[in-house]
């Protein structure tokens, strides 16, 4: 390889010139949030309104991205609200003896807890025609080596 030194090379003096800037200014400043807007933003996030929705509606309307930046405790808290005021009121309505609620029941077991009802969870068949595969059943062999134990 080459072994440059300074030696070699005349000294070059350049002169430092002043250039416009390329490309896009400082933008707007950083949303400071108020005490108001926080509480409106946790408010909706609670009730589970969508992010454009939220965004929309504050001052003139912001970018969802700044909403997600500047209210991001505020969304996770609003949400986290929610879900803990319908767990409690599934929870009430449940745990009431004057309440028939097996649907409901249900709907907490299924969402919270993976719940399945054995009968929808089985595989259904179908032919090419999209229609229900119909099995009749008529003969079962009986298990000969668990009868003699």
């Amino acid at each position: 390889m080459f072994d440059i030194n300074s030696d070699d090379y005349e000294s070059v003096e350049a002169e430092i010139v002043d250039c416009p800037k390329v490309g896009r200014g400082p933008g707007r400043p950083r949303l400071k949030p108020t005490d108001d807007e926080r509480n409106y933003v946790r408010n909706f996030a609670r009730l589970g309104f969508s992010l454009e929705v939220i965004a929309s509606s504050i001052r003139d309307g912001i970018d969802v991205d700044t909403l997600k930046r500047s209210f991001r405790l505020d969304l996770a808290a609003g949400r986290d609200e929610g879900a803990r005021r319908v767990a409690e009121t599934l929870m009430s309505r449940m745990t009431n003896p004057l309440i028939d609620c097996d649907n409901i029941r249900y709907k907490f077991l299924k969402h919270t807890a993976g719940y399945t009802d054995d009968t929808k969870s089985q595989l259904e068949h179908s032919t090419k025609n999209d229609k229900p595969l119909s099995i009749q059943v008529t003969y079962i062999k009986p298990n000969i080596s668990n009868a003699n134990s």
